[in-house]
């Protein structure tokens, strides 16, 4: 897969709020990490750095939980992969010979062929939204 397991997890994640999207709900750790088939610790980690990043905003006690704290259709899945995975959309990073140094100064044998995809890649995440993905398929976040 091209993004770690973090942001899929973190993907789902906000898919599922994004169906809940009612503006006042919250939606319990553990109901995400039931529903989902998550590790509620590792995925209660994942939505307080969601939390931080401002996509998400959280209310503590017996009645807490996350909800979305902007609309689905604004949510990029670039804007989520990259509390993640920062430089998942950098060719020069993604060495797909696993170089340390390759970049359009330093080239490896692919990194030419290798830049589009990227490319593809970080057009594919940044013009993708919750809201599209949502509408795409409303059993998507369970088949995930």
């Amino acid at each position: 897969m091209v993004i770690s397991q973090s942001s899929q997890y973190a993907l789902r994640a906000l898919l599922l709020l994004a169906e809940e999207a009612d503006g006042e709900s919250v939606v319990s750790v553990e109901r995400i990490a039931t529903e989902l088939g998550m590790p509620q610790n590792y995925l209660s980690k994942l939505l307080n750095a969601l939390v931080r990043s401002g996509l998400l905003s959280s209310r503590r006690g017996p009645r807490g939980g996350f909800r979305l704290r902007v609309p689905p259709g604004q949510v990029s899945l670039a804007r989520v992969v990259k509390v993640f995975d920062p430089d998942l959309f950098r060719a020069e990073t993604r060495c797909p010979l696993g170089r340390p140094k390759c970049g359009e100064d330093n080239p490896c044998a692919v990194h030419h062929r290798f830049a589009p995809v990227v490319e593809q890649l970080r057009d594919f995440f940044t013009g993708t939204s919750l809201q599209d993905l949502l509408e795409g398929n409303s059993d998507l976040v369970m088949e995930m």
